[in-house]
């Protein structure tokens, strides 16, 4: 995104900028390891020195996020994520295995033994609450993300979990940050949910895979949304049997509404990385660097939201006020739920020790 000599729309961003500098907010999707694509989109945006004003993700883009906003930067959430998938308790829950597309160069024997494992997990989930026991899950999140209150991070934050008991999105502004990604990141049947009053809280993929909406509420004059859930277009698997059939439709659903309540957001970035395993974590580390390459190839487009933005706000007519309104008239569907500031998770008050 480095501006070129004389031209005039750089001249107006360096102008904007510093009379009435747009408020950038980062919606971060779920799409588990291929969310290390976020990592590079916030690189590239600190390079750029567009850092955002006001974050909000859902299941890893939560971890990455809040992590982001309580530490201010990119490269020690880096460097604490490779030193995570590199040691030895993570390969012991390591769920590569799950991924509905298999392996291109497995053989038999890896075939197998990936039914095999496949089994032992849905018969355990079936049996149990989730696969991986809270403690554990807990345990896994101390190292990635502190255990801080939301309201003193460094910039605003929102972690997006679903309620099994509405069907709502339900967004976390405030709180404990480790509290708020352990619920947005429970994916169903292999992380326990998080009881919180009433409510039964999963991963927020199931409501709001890319949290744009909830940024409407966070005073920011332009949202970038980063969807690395892009599986849909890119492969297709084979339709022969009614379970795959099933599985697709549910997929033309969901894909359907993310484009409806993404509408809302002034740049849309899809990195590419539908090349790697969403389980298989340590692989998918070359993401990152898809994430910045998909930052620098729409940096037009979000130098042209900043001058759209900048203008507008500096008449008194920002998009977001635009886009609030929409909201309130039901455009994107309900709004996610705030927790009251008095509410609290019903989990054990222990918290594991620091590693």
């Amino acid at each position: 995104m480095a501006a070129g000599d004389g031209d005039p729309q750089e001249s107006l961003v360096g102008l904007l900028s510093a009379l009435v500098r747009p408020r950038i907010g980062l919606a971060l999707g779920g799409g588990a390891a291929r969310g290390f694509a976020h990592l590079g989109v916030l690189r590239a945006l600190e390079s750029a020195r567009c850092r955002p004003a006001a974050i909000a993700g859902t299941s890893i883009g939560a971890i990455i996020g809040g992590a982001y906003a309580a530490e201010g930067h990119s490269e020690p959430v880096r460097r604490r994520l490779v030193e995570y998938i590199s040691s030895r308790r993570f390969r012991d829950v390591q769920l590569a295995f799950l991924s509905r597309r298999p392996p291109e160069k497995a053989n038999f024997r890896d075939r197998v033994s990936r039914a095999v494992r496949r089994s032992l997990f849905f018969g355990r989930a079936y049996l149990r609450e989730s696969y991986i026991p809270q403690e554990i899950y807990r345990d896994h999140l101390v190292g990635l993300v502190p255990d801080v209150a939301i309201e003193d991070l460094a910039l605003p934050f929102a972690a997006v979990a679903s309620d099994l008991v509405s069907g709502r999105a339900v967004a976390f502004r405030s709180g404990s940050l480790r509290r708020a990604v352990l619920a947005s990141g429970a994916i169903p049947g292999v992380m326990p949910p998080m009881p919180l009053g009433e409510m039964i809280l999963v991963d927020g993929v199931a409501t709001d895979r890319v949290p744009v909406r909830v940024l409407l509420g966070m005073r920011v004059d332009v949202i970038l949304a980063v969807d690395v859930a892009t599986d849909f277009l890119d492969y297709v698997p084979p339709l022969r049997r009614g379970v795959a059939i099933h599985d697709r439709a549910h997929q033309v659903t969901e894909w359907n509404l993310r484009r409806i309540r993404m509408g809302v957001a002034d740049v849309e970035l899809h990195p590419a990385v539908s090349e790697f395993n969403p389980l298989d974590f340590p692989a998918a580390l070359p993401a990152v660097a898809r994430g910045e390459e998909c930052v620098e190839q729409a940096a037009h487009a979000i130098r042209r939201a900043l001058v759209r933005a900048g203008l507008l706000r500096w008449i008194g007519a920002a998009r977001a006020q635009r886009a609030r309104r929409l909201a309130a008239r039901g455009w994107f569907g309900e709004p996610p739920v705030v927790p009251g500031p008095g509410t609290s998770a019903e989990v054990p008050a222990q918290e594991p020790a620091e590693a």
